[in-house]
């Protein structure tokens, strides 16, 4: 059984917390978090013993022993916690992004590379099961070519509960686009497998009283000449998430959740059909993804998303913010990547 850390027990932790829960393959050993008593609060809704919960994850990397860790601490602190797993020879499942800006993508990627440590980015949308049975719609050439790709998300990103550091430029790297952007490319791209190169993207600053940026919307040019629109808003109103794909013989639209006019599903249209509702597995995003990390970092796998992938995907978003103030579409930066 491979015995796991959790560094940070906020929102997230949770989520990766159950999905432990689910694989007997895997326990969650010990956990840390900079406000001990929220740890503790953690690990006692989850029968953690209090002896194993920490508030320095520097002292439980050195006294418990350690597989793997899962990493969910703000994006400016991500280098420096990777820096002291991969010290301390543990795999790492890291959260997107990889750090609030490229130049730690970078630090990271060259620190696991210098260590020889197992990394994983959690790009978990990709797990969801619709998306799953999207991909395999795809990759089996019923439909045709390609041709466009159409992303939205809505979602009250400001609502009272958001953690203080979602919302500080200096802390996240950025606000909706690159906490959301970050999901919109990596959709795209996993669904697509074409990197996107080209950019043109308005951003939007219209809650007062915040620094962080409220919504996008971009333009992408792929690589085969492939086109994808993206828009995400911040503001109040029902929650939509959903991907249109365009292609020769036909129209295929994923619902992540329904809202009272979205049908949550996986949903397909032929030339001259009517839309029909595929079935489809949603199962638990999270479940999948920690799956594969832990087929990775027992070496059963290849990296399903490594950071490389990961730094690019903030790449596209740096690229996007470019846009935004130059008024003109931009390149993204070359990046040479171990998969797409």
């Amino acid at each position: 059984m491979l015995a796991l850390g959790i560094i940070g027990t906020g929102i997230i932790a949770h989520e990766h917390m159950k999905a432990a829960l689910a694989l007997p393959e895997v326990k969650v050993v010990a956990v840390s978090n900079r406000t001990v008593a929220k740890a503790l609060d953690f690990a006692k809704v989850y029968g953690i013993p209090a002896q194993a919960v920490y508030a320095d994850y520097r002292a439980m990397l050195v006294q418990q022993r350690l597989d793997a860790v899962i990493i969910c601490m703000a994006n400016h602190l991500h280098q420096e916690v990777f820096e002291a797993c991969a010290q301390a020879g543990v795999a790492v499942l890291l959260e997107k992004p990889v750090a609030q800006d490229s130049a730690g993508c970078r630090a990271i990627n060259a620190c696991a590379e210098r260590y020889g440590t197992k990394l994983m980015v959690g790009h978990t949308q990709r797990y969801q099961g619709y998306y799953q049975t999207a991909k395999k719609i795809i990759d089996s050439g019923e439909l045709g070519k390609l041709i466009a790709i159409k992303d939205s998300i809505h979602y009250n990103y400001f609502w009272d509960g958001r953690p203080a550091w979602f919302l500080d430029p200096a802390q996240c790297g950025g606000g909706i686009l690159m906490n959301y952007g970050v999901h919109t490319f990596d959709r795209i791209q996993f669904l697509s497998g074409l990197r996107v190169e080209r950019v043109f993207a308005h951003v939007d600053w219209e809650m007062e009283g915040f620094q962080v940026d409220s919504g996008y919307q971009i333009q992408s040019l792929h690589a085969g000449g492939l086109t994808s629109s993206m828009t995400c808003t911040g503001y109040s109103g029902p929650f939509h998430s959903s991907t249109e794909l365009i292609f020769r013989h036909g129209i295929m639209r994923v619902f992540l959740i329904g809202n009272g006019l979205d049908q949550e599903g996986v949903w397909v249209g032929k030339n001259g059909q009517d839309f029909t509702k595929i079935p489809s597995d949603k199962g638990n995003a999270y479940v999948r993804e920690l799956a594969d990390f832990l087929a990775y970092a027992s070496g059963g796998i290849p990296c399903p998303i490594d950071g490389k992938y990961g730094e690019d995907m903030v790449l596209q978003v740096e690229a996007a913010y470019r846009s935004h103030r130059t008024r003109q579409a931009e390149d993204v930066s070359v990046l040479c990547l171990a998969q797409k």
